[in-house]
């Protein structure tokens, strides 16, 4: 939830995955840095564009061609100077404590 709450600060791969569906998900082009709240908030009002845009987070946060997320996949998203950031959003991710979130 932290990550969705600041995502204008997560960088340009996160940025990438929202621009990329955001003419699926309102039908015009309006993606923009700073339109990225909206159209997050519009993409959660339907079920088809939720999951959208689900998907589209998941394949920019894991590594091709893998099928579970590792800390240090959200530490690459992040930054370096995100590390405690990542560290503490993929605790609460990985529900069962067993180092990967699928």
């Amino acid at each position: 939830m932290r990550i969705l709450q600041n995502v204008g600060r997560v960088g340009d791969k996160l940025t990438s995955a929202f621009g990329n569906v955001a003419s699926e998900i309102t039908g015009r082009e309006v993606f923009n840095g700073s339109s990225s709240h909206s159209i997050v908030i519009e993409a959660l009002e339907r079920k088809r564009s939720s999951e959208a845009l689900a998907k589209r987070i998941w394949m920019s946060f894991v590594v091709e061609g893998h099928d579970a997320l590792y800390q240090e996949d959200l530490t690459d998203v992040l930054g370096e100077n995100r590390r405690a950031e990542a560290e503490e959003a993929f605790v609460a991710l990985d529900i069962d404590a067993n180092g990967d979130i699928r």
